[in-house]
């Protein structure tokens, strides 16, 4: 019972995520207020498109833990994951949302923040009487070796969290779903 309403709960956010309108960005709450719900620890998984057979996606249990820190300015979020092969992978990274909410410094601890890939806000709703917060992202990067535009959709929302990564590649007109993490919170 409790996976069938846990996979309900995702399509909804997954659902709400996607509706989003290519204007200006919208933005209600601040960036602060944001990357405060992210903060605690966090249990689900990891589903990926596998790049070398096309149509393989991959699923790795996955445990986050989010912190707050001064020093980086952010929150670090520490992943372990288990894959299939019996091997755990661990990774961090920092994600720096200024409090005005228009930018999002996200990428690899080891990089230098003006190293890590900066992203514009498209879309930022978290306001204080919100239980469900979300945050939409985008970039240039690449993907698979291809040039490509990044976008980032967070949801945060009481004991639900999920991350999704798509895609767009130079030249098409869709973005495809890279990954995404649906996570519980932990007590």
């Amino acid at each position: 019972m409790s996976r069938i309403l846990f996979a309900a709960v995702n399509m909804i956010l997954l659902l709400s995520a996607c509706a989003t309108t290519e204007t200006a960005a919208a933005r209600s709450g601040s960036g602060s207020s944001f990357s405060e719900r992210l903060v605690g620890g966090w249990k689900g998984s990891l589903k990926y498109k596998d790049y070398q057979e096309p149509n393989r996606e991959v699923r790795l249990p996955t445990v986050l833990k989010a912190t707050s820190t001064s020093t980086t300015n952010g929150v670090v979020l520490d992943y372990v994951y288990d894959e299939a092969s019996g091997k755990t992978v661990h990774s961090t990274s920092i994600f720096a949302l200024d409090d005005a909410g228009r930018e999002l410094r996200w990428g690899s601890r080891q990089d230098a923040p003006e190293k890590r890939p900066l992203y514009a806000v498209q879309s930022l709703d978290c306001r204080e009487s919100d239980v469900t917060c979300r945050l939409i992202v985008e970039t240039e990067g690449e993907d698979d070796d291809k040039p490509a535009t990044i976008r980032e959709t967070v949801i945060v929302g009481g004991v639900l969290l999920l991350i999704i990564r798509e895609v767009r590649f130079a030249g098409e007109q869709d973005f495809i779903q890279r990954h995404a993490y649906s996570l519980v919170r932990r007590p």
